[in-house]
């Protein structure tokens, strides 16, 4: 080969590698609030929640579920993985004539040395309600910071229903994150999903015994569909009580979840309630504990 010809294929081979470069730089932060369960509840039943109803949590998974919070709901939670990596969680919703108003935010620091630093998620939403049928919309905010200093941001859009038949069934569904739009960098990445699902109280919940099922079938963009159950069980008397819960999820393996779950309830009152759920796998490693705790009036 000439040296002409060498030089030309010596500069296309340094285009190629720069343009391969700039393509790894341009990617997508991701973000493991995609598939960590963003409530306590939902944590003790493998991540289950589109047909759940009445916590300020429901804005994290099905917004429709806001619809009926009676007056003002708060729940926050923490979760702490193996490595001191801490999540934390805060949600809240008011009522205002037929409209239920939302909003929630999800704060992850990864304990160093990690090539992300935090990451940040906020959403907000409003419900209509009109009969035993709910409509609802949100808009999803996440920010990724890297070590290097940089920030990814994306904003997308979502939107729930939910058919509640008193406190007996419900059932919900929900598309999350589209219309995704980068706000700086090279944006987060926020598959599309979508679940719909079915809740079922065996007894009314108003009484003292408390046996709920929901199934749920899931679809993440660029994941097979997937089923999930969750159960409760407990006890409740003159409003103080346990109630015990499990779930089964077949989560992909890109979660890095496990398939199951359990968790359990406090009951203080009517109004107020202690969560707590173990899950033997998380994205952010290893098995861990979550805490919440729900006030609802």
């Amino acid at each position: 080969m000439t040296r002409p010809a060498r030089r030309a294929a010596g500069a296309v081979l340094l285009a190629t590698l720069a343009s391969r470069a700039a393509g790894a730089q341009a990617a997508p932060s991701s973000t493991d609030f995609t598939w960590l369960p963003a409530t306590t509840r939902s944590a003790g039943m493998a991540g289950v929640g589109v047909a759940l109803n009445g916590d300020a949590g429901a804005v994290f998974i099905n917004p429709a579920g806001l619809a009926t919070v009676r007056h003002v709901s708060i729940e926050a939670n923490i979760l702490q993985a193996p490595d001191r990596s801490v999540v934390g969680r805060a949600a809240g919703s008011i009522r205002i004539y037929k409209f239920d108003l939302g909003g929630a935010l999800q704060y992850l620091r990864y304990h160093q040395p990690a090539p992300v630093t935090d990451e940040l998620w906020w959403t907000g939403a409003a419900v209509y309600r009109f009969g035993m049928i709910a409509l609802a919309g949100n808009v999803t905010y996440a920010s990724v910071l890297d070590t290097t200093g940089n920030t990814n941001r994306t904003v997308s859009g979502g939107a729930g229903f939910q058919l509640a038949v008193f406190d007996i069934m419900a059932i919900g569904g929900t598309i999350q994150n589209f219309a995704a739009k980068s706000l700086s960098g090279a944006g987060v990445d926020q598959p599309l999903n979508g679940r719909i699902g079915f809740m079922f109280n065996f007894v009314d919940p108003q009484s003292n015994a408390r046996l709920l099922i929901t199934l749920e079938g899931a679809y993440a963009e660029g994941q097979k569909p997937r089923t999930l159950v969750g159960v409760e069980a407990g006890v409740v008397l003159k409003g103080i009580g346990i109630v015990a819960r499990g779930g089964y999820g077949n989560n992909p393996a890109v979660s890095m979840l496990g398939d199951w779950s359990v968790g359990a309830s406090l009951i203080l009152s009517r109004h107020a309630a202690v969560d707590y759920a173990w899950l033997p796998e998380t994205p952010i490693g290893g098995p861990a504990n979550q805490i919440g705790l729900r006030l609802t009036l």
